[in-house]
Formats: C-alpha cells, structure tokens, sequence
C-alpha cells in the first residue's frame, strides 16, 4: 500500500512530465502574451494590487517559461523564479535572455510545496496556474506565507480547471462551451493541444489533484481567512487580460485573483 505521502509525489511527478511535454508550446504562447496588449494588461492588474517598487524581491511560484518573471524584471524588481518542471526551467531561462538584457531572474528547479528559502525573503510571492496542479495546496500556502516578509503580500491567479470533474454544474457548463467551441470550427485547447500531448494524460492526473474537488476561490478565501489574514478576491479578471477566443474557450473557469496581505 501506498502511503500518502508516497501518493502526492508520484501524482508531483505524473504533473512535470506532462507540463515537461507541453514546454515548447506553452513557451511559444508566453512569447506572444509577452509581445501583446497581454503584457501591459498583466503589468496594469499587478500593479493595482501591489506598490511595485525598484528592488523588491519576488518569488515566482511556478514559473513556467518565465511570463510573470520576465514582466517583473522588467519592473526592476529582484526576482527569483522557481518550478518543478526542467523543461520549462530551460525555456524561461531562453526567454529571459531574448526579453531581458540586464537584471534577469535567478532560476531554480523547486517544489513549491517545499521551498528551499529563509523565513520572510520576499516582498511579492506570485503565481499563475499553478495550485490546480498542487497535491497539497495548503501546504504550499503554508509555505509562502512563510517566505513572505511581514507586511508583503501574496497574489495567486488560477482558475477551476478540472472542478467539472466533481460538480455536475461546472461539468454541464463545460460540455456547453466544448460544443459551441465545435459549432464554431474553433480550436479547443481544452480537449485538443497544439503540441499533439493527449489533454486526457492531464485529466486522468486531475482525478487525485486537491482543487479539482474544491471550488474556488471560495474555499481559498475562508483557508486564509481562517489564519487569520487579509483576502480580497477579484473574479472579473478575464476581461482584462483575455483575448477574444480564450473568453469562450474558457467561459466554464474563467481566472480569478486571490490576494492575501501577511
């Protein structure tokens, strides 16, 4: 028998293989949110909720090809990058060389459920699409209040990705949006990637994830209110930062904000 703890870093594990596959295309498309109306949009919301200033230190949980890392360099903030995924790792590496020509982001292959950093190192912990794909997403929440400095604040963007796995509602609203998307001739990124990787390897792994059973950002927003802290929520995000296209392929979880003030 499988112990728990066993369980959630086979499932870790099951997860970087499949965004290690997805690298290359899920890199292209940062690329062209970086060279888009995506990147002043992005740099517009962040800088609403956080006093950004030159020098502030920021952990980017989950880096992916490195979209926020780069657009926080940009804002000459200090910015240490992390994912679990090699792959993505070397594509934001790539990145932050064509975008950046000076102040470029520190890169480590990390747990975020596990970080390697002292007690209150950042002024910004941030992320995007990443806790969906947690084993164990309040530990990691655990884990970056931790590295955040007193008076910092938190910024997680996500959405409910695989809830309809559990909620017969989302799930109708999903099939609703699946056979518009069909009606239309247009591309299905939920059921069809670009880069030929099988969707299904990721709802299989979805099945044993913590927030395809936790609708959101509901629950995160009593989790951290029970640690007693600050939240506001903003779940009208999607029309500042989505094109067109993403608004309907993404209608059944559109993205939300949660922001936590330690």
């Amino acid at each position: 028998m499988v112990d728990d703890k066993n369980q959630k870093n086979n499932i870790l594990e099951d997860v970087k293989n499949y965004w290690d596959a997805r690298s290359q295309s899920y890199s292209e498309l940062n690329n062209k949110e970086l060279q888009s109306f995506k990147s002043q949009a992005w740099e517009e919301l962040i800088r609403a909720n956080v006093d950004i200033k030159e020098g502030m230190k920021v952990l980017d949980c989950g880096c992916g090809p490195g979209f926020f890392s780069v657009l926080l360099c940009k804002l000459l903030c200090k910015v240490t990058s992390i994912d679990y995924s090699e792959d993505m790792l070397a594509r934001a590496k790539i990145n932050a060389n064509t975008h950046l020509s000076t102040n470029k982001p520190e890169f480590f292959k990390m747990d975020a459920q596990n970080l390697d950093f002292k007690d209150e190192s950042f002024d910004l912990v941030i992320s995007r699409n990443l806790t969906w794909n947690l084993p164990n997403p309040p530990r990691a929440y655990k884990e970056w209040l931790r590295v955040l400095k007193k008076g910092g604040t938190l910024l997680i963007f996500d959405g409910n990705w695989y809830l309809h796995l559990s909620d017969s509602k989302q799930k109708e609203r999903f099939d609703e949006v699946r056979k518009e998307l069909a009606k239309r001739g247009l591309e299905d990124h939920m059921s069809r990637t670009k880069d030929g990787v099988d969707t299904k390897i990721m709802e299989d792994i979805a099945k044993d994830l913590f927030f395809s059973y936790h609708k959101r950002p509901e629950w995160d927003k009593q989790f951290f209110q029970d640690m007693g802290l600050r939240v506001m929520i903003d779940e009208d995000i999607a029309r500042r930062v989505y094109d067109d296209l993403e608004l309907l392929t993404y209608n059944s979880n559109l993205p939300f904000m949660i922001k936590v003030l330690k």
